[in-house]
Formats: C-alpha cells, sequence, structure tokens
C-alpha cells in the first residue's frame, strides 16, 4: 500500500527533493536512494493551482507518496523508514517554521 501525503500552507511551499545535506552523514548513497518528491498544485497545461483536496483552506499544496512510511505501531525500524520519516519532519519544520500554519492529511491508495 502507498501511503499519500497532503500538505497546506498559507505561504509556498517548496517542492521537488528536500534539502538533504544534512542527512548526507548519516546515511550511504544507496540509502539516500528513498526519498520523498514533493509535486505542488500547480497545473502546467492549464496554467493555475488546482485543489489537491477539499478539505484544504490554503491554496499552496503539495503532495508525496511512498510506501516506506510506517503505519503507526506497524514500523519495522528499515532504513528506509527512517529516511523517509527524516525527510518528512525536516520538511514540515521547514514549513512552520515559514508559515506558522500548515494543514495537512494523509490517507492510503492501492
Amino acid at each position: 500500500m502507498t501511503q499519500c501525503i497532503y500538505i497546506a500552507s498559507p505561504v509556498k511551499l517548496p517542492k521537488g527533493n528536500v534539502e538533504r545535506s544534512s542527512m548526507i552523514e548519516k546515511y550511504t548513497t544507496n540509502e539516500m536512494s528513498s526519498y520523498l518528491f514533493f509535486e505542488n498544485n500547480y497545473n502546467d497545461l492549464l496554467k493555475r493551482k488546482e485543489s489537491l483536496s477539499i478539505h484544504f483552506s490554503y491554496d499552496y499544496q503539495v503532495s508525496a507518496e511512498t510506501n516506506a512510511l510506517p503505519l503507526r505501531f506497524q514500523e519495522k525500524g528499515t532504513i528506509e523508514e527512517k529516511i523517509c520519516l527524516d525527510i518528512l519532519y525536516q520538511y514540515l519544520n521547514h514549513a512552520l517554521q515559514e508559515s506558522g500554519v500548515l494543514e495537512m492529511f494523509t490517507c492510503l491508495s492501492g
């Protein structure tokens, strides 16, 4: 199963790969191949933002999908889980520092 993560903010959220320089010392290159990629809600074809969810009240939104993040009480303690959790927490921490508030939810697909 794939876990989908959705985040919204009143200020622009970064898209793409999270800055991983702080993690390079912790993990090897092979371990770093497991990461989250954040996509924003801007539709290039239509040249406008589209809401990722009706639940969000903020315009700036990103999504990420992974099967490496554990569900509560189902942690396996793998290096992939650790890396994805580190990246997610680093992303959320940075976004909270920038905006002061976030909306977030997750769901499963597959």
